[in-house]
C-alpha cells in the first residue's frame, strides 16, 4: 500500500470517526422533548422584568460605579443586560436560537442528510482525482461507498411531497368546516382539523426551529444534554476538522443556512398573507368561507399593526443576515 493510499484512507477514517461521533452523541437526546422550549420562555420572561429591575435600580447601578472608583466592590444588579449580553455573543458567534423543540429522528435526519451529502461529493472527487492509480481510486471509493449507505436518508424533496398531502387534507377539512352546516358532523371536522394542525405545526417546528440548532450544537462539539444550545460554545467543534478533511480531496462544501432562510421566508410569507388580506378586504366583499377568514385577519391585525410588523420584519431581517455573515467568518459551517 502506497503512503499517499494510507494517508488518504486514515483521511476518509476521520471524516467517518466525526461522522459516527455525532450520531452516536444524538442517541442521547430525547425522542421528544420540550424541556428547552421552557427554559427558553423562563429566560425570555426573567429578561422583561429584569428590564423594569434595571429601571428602578439605576439609582443603585450608579451608585456601585461610583464607589468602584473608591475599589469599593458592590456588585450590580444587572438581570437584563447579562441577558443581552448572552444573546449579543450567541449573534456574534452565527446562531440565530436555541433547538426550542427536540424529536430526535428529525435531527438523525439532519445528520444522515449532512454526512450523506458530503460522502457523495468526496467519492466524485476521488473519482475524478487525477494522481491517484485505479486500483487505488476504486478501493477507496468502494470503501465509502459502504459507509454511505448508512447514511442515506430521504431527500427534503421527498419529506416535501410527504408534507404536501396533509397540508391539503388540512385546508379541505378548513374548507369543508365553514361549508357544512352546524351539528355533529361540524365539530367532528373540526376536531379532525385541530388534531391534523397540532400535528404540522409539530413536524414544522420540530423540524426548522428544533432539528437545526440540535443539529449545528452536536457538530459544535456540544454534548447530547446541551446541544440545543450552539451558541454556547466558541470555536467551530467537528466542522473545522471535517473541512480540514474534505479540502485535502479538494471538497468544498458549507452547511446551507436552512434556518436563516426558513426564518425569513415564513414571516415574510406570513406578512404578506396578512397584508393582501387586509388590503382585499377593503376593495372586495369576501363570501363564504373567505369573508370569515378576511375578517378574522383585518380585526386582529390593524393597517398599524402590520406596517410595525413589516419594519420589525425588515430590522429582524437585516440582523440575520449579519448572523449568517459572522457564520462563515467564524467558519462554523
Amino acid at each position: 500500500m502506497s503512503q499517499e493510499l494510507a494517508g488518504a484512507e486514515a483521511d476518509v477514517a476521520r471524516l467517518i470517526g466525526i461522522y459516527r461521533a455525532v450520531t452516536t452523541e444524538s442517541q442521547r437526546l430525547p425522542a421528544f422533548g420540550l424541556g428547552p422550549y421552557f427554559r427558553f420562555t423562563l429566560e425570555v420572561l426573567i429578561a422583561y422584568l429584569g428590564l423594569f429591575v434595571e429601571i428602578v435600580l439605576i439609582p443603585y447601578n450608579l451608585l456601585v460605579l461610583v464607589l468602584r472608583v473608591f475599589k469599593v466592590r458592590w456588585r450590580y444588579i444587572i438581570p437584563f443586560s447579562k441577558r443581552v449580553k448572552y444573546a449579543a455573543i450567541w449573534l456574534w458567534r452565527g446562531e440565530l436560537g436555541p433547538g426550542a423543540l427536540v424529536i430526535r429522528p428529525m435531527v438523525r435526519w439532519q445528520i444522515k442528510s449532512h454526512a450523506y451529502r458530503r460522502l457523495t461529493a468526496l467519492s466524485e472527487a476521488i473519482y475524478l482525482a487525477p494522481n491517484i492509480a485505479d486500483a487505488e481510486r476504486f478501493r477507496l471509493i468502494e470503501h465509502i461507498d459502504r459507509e454511505r449507505k448508512y447514511w442515506q436518508a430521504s431527500d427534503l424533496t421527498q419529506l416535501s411531497v410527504r408534507g404536501t398531502l396533509p397540508t391539503l387534507a388540512l385546508a379541505g377539512l378548513t374548507y369543508a368546516y365553514n361549508a357544512i352546516p352546524d351539528g355533529e358532523a361540524k365539530d367532528a371536522v373540526l376536531a379532525l382539523a385541530i388534531v391534523l394542525g397540532v400535528v404540522l405545526s409539530v413536524f414544522v417546528v420540530g423540524f426548522f426551529i428544533g432539528s437545526i440548532p440540535t443539529k449545528r450544537g452536536l457538530f459544535l462539539g456540544r454534548p447530547a444534554k446541551s446541544a440545543v444550545w450552539p451558541g454556547g460554545v466558541d470555536g467551530a467543534g467537528y466542522y473545522a476538522e471535517e473541512r480540514e478533511i474534505l479540502a485535502k480531496f479538494g471538497v468544498r462544501l458549507r452547511e446551507f443556512p436552512l434556518d436563516f432562510f426558513v426564518s425569513v421566508a415564513l414571516s415574510g410569507l406570513f406578512l404578506a398573507t396578512i397584508s393582501s388580506l387586509q388590503a382585499l378586504e377593503q376593495m372586495v366583499e369576501f363570501q363564504g368561507p373567505f369573508k370569515q377568514v378576511a375578517g378574522t385577519f383585518a380585526s386582529v391585525y390593524t393597517p398599524d399593526d402590520i406596517v410595525v410588523q413589516w419594519i420589525t420584519f425588515g430590522v429582524s431581517s437585516v440582523l440575520w443576515v449579519l448572523v449568517i455573515v459572522r457564520r462563515h467568518i467564524a467558519q462554523r459551517l
